[in-house]
């Protein structure tokens, strides 16, 4: 293993411190203008008409190449054969070239290739002609009609999205005219052929990192046939995903408003039949305002949102979802902004062509509300999930589960609130061997036996490490009875980084901001000629010990210091910036003191942090360790103090907690902060490693 230190920087403390404004039922309008707008089949100017004729493809100078030779077909294991799946054939034993994309008698809609579709699987639902016909009720020109899946078809994307970590659609709707029910999902992106022969839903995610084919595989927009190599179309129009009403349109591959499933009123259809369409907004609220307790009612199609007291509150003030790769989330974005590719954001892309995610700067498509009118009809026509005769069967991941049951194996990131297996190289690193004993192919937790277990945060690829704080900081103040109480799993961190971000804030003032990093805090975020201040600026620290005393003796110095507090607050306060330990280690590690614990950092007694690090663009499997240096005024570890183990990679942090199943449900016990002596016994290897670490700190 490799300690990596800091660099140190001189100390100069000694000589400074010695010894509801908008109605409901105004958004309701609003929302059925942009959803039932298209319901008299009516064409306005600015709406986009499918010709046939094809445009480029989003990727600049690349047009999609034939791959059709390189295509490796999936092992007859992967075929699924039974009659609830539709198809008889593998999707990779089909040849997609030249398969229609648009009209009845496309891949989404009745064809006999591919044996799938919505009116191939309900064709009393889906009316091709006459009174009710589905072409009115829910125009395909704007690629608002959705996908129509098993449940074995849903469960394998589900479980391809858990082990990805990122939701390829939004939600699901069940329903169907016979014994079979069906589920209804508003995908962006659809793969025709994935590695394992099936075609599930994919994320931009995926697409960038060469999933179906990557970018090279992409069918273009107006295509009305499958061209040789194409794998992956894309659902989406001008007027409604990319939001270019009557505006010009943009190739910004990063544009786009995701749609949700939901139905038309039973009235569309003549048998008053509940007819899927995809829509503007959601029949719900996010996971995200969900898990901190928010909940919705409808009533005569009016909403009413609850914060976790119970209190009926304004609309507004619910917590809202953005579409930026976090939270399980793909990358969506506002068509604002003069990117190079056209209207929206802007981004960079590799030698591969392919997108550098963490260049991209735009504005995140937010996830709408759910609309009154929609939740009545989900309310009306939503059946429950029956898996009828689609069985249980293999998808070809025989050791996949339910994610409180099977930790997820070798998946970085994980999504927000799921467990996964410490990484190989840090099995290596501890000498603590996670992997199943031969013979057992099964990744569950056994009962009442301890286990190391990585917890997937708050997506953020430059403030992850700040969840990582947030998911310890109530648990820190517990008593030990307290931590000891069986709990059920949440998928969800315990709070956020904005929360976690206003604890700092208010815990700053001038007395303890000099003595972070050695002082050096000061030095760095002061600006030069950033010396004016409002009269309030300076007097909210007029109380603090550091002012009364520098007020008199050296006020140029007190205002240099106003300048950086300030200063290291607006970064903090930055969504976007990075924000890793490298200026707040101290801030988290150092324990309280001073006569109202106004000294030292946000936890009484301090922290001993250990982060363990993968190094970018590594294959040797080799851990570095992050720990303090005299940079830091927390020095090495303390024996009295506990310790929170991090790994990180590729920037993104997750904690190593301590999880011990107690029944075959999701009850658990959690230890997220590890004490050395208690921990000997049963992870020795642990414990042992953890004092090579000291024994190394002090010798430097």
């Amino acid at each position: 293993a490799k300690i990596t230190f800091e660099d140190d920087v001189d100390d100069f403390l000694d000589d400074l411190l010695g010894d509801d404004t908008e109605s409901d039922e105004e958004d309701e309008k609003e929302d059925e203008k942009d959803d039932d707008a298209l319901q008299m089949n009516e064409i306005s100017f600015g709406d986009e008409i499918t010709f046939g004729d094809e445009t480029p493809s989003p990727i600049k100078d690349k047009t999609p190449s034939p791959i059709q030779e390189q295509r490796v077909i999936a092992d007859t294991k992967f075929a699924d054969s039974s009659p609830q799946s539709g198809s008889e054939l593998s999707e990779a034993e089909i040849d997609l070239t030249g398969l229609p994309l648009r009209g009845a008698k496309s891949i989404f809609m009745q064809n006999n290739t591919m044996k799938r579709g919505l009116m191939w699987r309900d064709p009393k639902l889906f009316i091709k002609q006459g009174k009710g016909r589905y072409s009115t009720a829910c125009p395909s020109q704007y690629d608002k009609q959705p996908i129509v899946l098993t449940s074995k078809e849903k469960d394998y994307i589900d479980k391809k999205d858990a082990s990805f970590g990122i939701n390829s659609y939004d939600e699901s709707i069940t329903y169907g005219t016979g014994k079979d029910k069906f589920h209804y999902v508003c995908p962006r992106f659809w793969c025709l052929n994935d590695e394992n022969g099936k075609q599930r839903s994919i994320t931009l995610k995926e697409i960038n990192e060469g999933k179906c084919g990557g970018w090279d595989a992409l069918i273009p927009r107006k295509a009305k046939k499958i061209p040789p190599g194409g794998r992956i179309y894309e659902f989406t129009d001008q007027r409604f995903h990319r939001e270019r009403y009557q505006m010009d349109d943009t190739d910004n591959i990063l544009v786009y408003k995701p749609m949700y499933p939901g139905f038309q009123e039973k009235t569309k259809h003549p048998d008053n039949l509940c007819i899927p369409c995809c829509f503007g907004r959601p029949r719900g609220l996010s996971q995200k305002a969900i898990d901190k307790g928010w909940t919705v009612e409808e009533k005569d199609k009016k909403l009413y949102f609850k914060n976790k007291e119970g209190d009926i509150v304004n609309k507004n003030i619910v917590p809202r979802q953005l579409y930026d790769g976090t939270n399980n989330t793909d990358y969506m974005y506002k068509p604002t902004g003069s990117g190079k590719e056209g209207t929206g954001p802007t981004f960079e892309r590799d030698e591969k062509g392919n997108i550098k995610l963490e260049t991209i700067k735009g504005t995140p498509q937010l996830r709408e509300l759910p609309a009154g009118s929609r939740m009545a009809t989900i309310k009306d026509c939503n059946e429950d999930e029956d898996d009828g005769d689609d069985g249980d069967d293999d998808t070809g991941d025989n050791i996949t589960l339910k994610m409180e049951e099977a930790p997820a194996w070798e998946v970085f990131p994980l999504k927000t609130g799921q467990l996964g297996y410490l990484p190989e190289a840090v099995q290596k690193f501890f000498q603590y061997n996670q992997r199943p004993v031969k013979g057992d192919s099964s990744l569950r937790l056994k009962i009442n036996k301890p286990v190391f277990l990585r917890k997937g945060m708050e997506r953020s690829k430059t403030q992850s490490f700040l969840s990582c704080i947030a998911d310890i900081y109530n648990y820190y103040a517990l008593s030990s009875e307290e931590r000891n109480k069986t709990i059920n799993l949440q998928h969800t961190t315990e709070e956020s980084i904005r929360w976690i971000k206003d604890i700092i804030l208010q815990h700053l003032q001038l007395d303890n901001f000099v003595t972070f990093q050695n002082g050096t805090l000061v030095d760095l975020f002061y600006k030069d000629n950033d010396m004016s201040f409002r009269d309030r600026e300076v007097e909210i620290y007029q109380d603090d010990l550091l002012y009364i005393k520098l007020s008199e003796t050296n006020p140029t110095y007190l205002l240099k210091i106003i300048s950086a507090l300030n200063n290291f607050k607006a970064y903090l306060s930055d969504d976007k910036v990075e924000i890793n330990y490298e200026y707040i280690w101290d801030i988290i590690c150092m324990p309280q003191t001073g006569k109202n614990n106004e000294l030292g950092g946000i936890f009484s007694k301090g922290l001993n942090l250990l982060i363990l690090k993968s190094p970018d663009d590594d294959i040797t499997n080799k851990i570095e360790v992050i720990c303090p240096t005299n940079f830091y005024g927390t020095g090495y570890f303390d024996n009295d103090r506990e310790i929170l183990i991090l790994y990180t990679r590729d920037g993104y942090y997750e904690p190593i907690y301590k999880y011990t199943r107690v029944d075959e449900g999701n009850a658990y016990k959690i230890n997220k902060l590890l004490f050395i002596p208690r921990i000997e016994a049963q992870a020795p290897q642990l414990a042992q490693m953890i004092k090579y670490v000291r024994t190394k700190l002090l010798e430097n």
